[in-house]
């Protein structure tokens, strides 16, 4: 699509991105990691090409951070999802997850309390929704 696509569009794609440098952030993309990217791939209405292509070449996609503030809690919800898949949490995982959140928007002052309420939500198995209103006060 290139110079034609939409702001939706790159912003998915923008999103994606940040899944597959956190990934590969470990030097290994394990199976359940690739599983996951082609599934939150296909919800975020990539295509197959599309999905290889920033698999490949994740460099190539600009980072184009959502304003809405409930996209920027799931874009955030999403990337810890994928850190703690492999039933391991990287320092170096953890530590990109929380430059993401400050590039997303997150105040500084409570992106480690946030990450930390994120990654004891999903151990917990809380639905997204519920957890982004449970911990709403560090979403402003």
């Amino acid at each position: 699509m290139g110079l034609l696509e939409g702001k939706e569009a790159k912003k998915r794609k923008s999103h994606f991105k940040n899944l597959v440098t956190l990934s590969m952030v470990d030097g290994v993309l394990r199976e359940s990691e690739l599983q996951l990217l082609y599934a939150l791939g296909r919800k975020l209405k990539l295509s197959e090409k599309e999905i290889k292509s920033v698999l490949k070449n994740p460099h190539k996609i600009k980072f184009t951070p959502p304003t809405d503030p409930k996209e920027r809690f799931f874009q955030l919800f999403d990337l810890i999802a994928m850190m703690m898949i492999d039933k391991h949490v990287d320092r170096q995982e953890l530590d990109l997850c929380m430059t993401i959140a400050s590039g997303l928007g997150f105040r500084p002052t409570v992106v480690q309390d946030l990450v930390n309420k994120i990654v004891g939500g999903i151990t917990e198995s809380v639905p997204k929704e519920k957890l982004r209103t449970e911990i709403s006060d560090f979403l402003d």
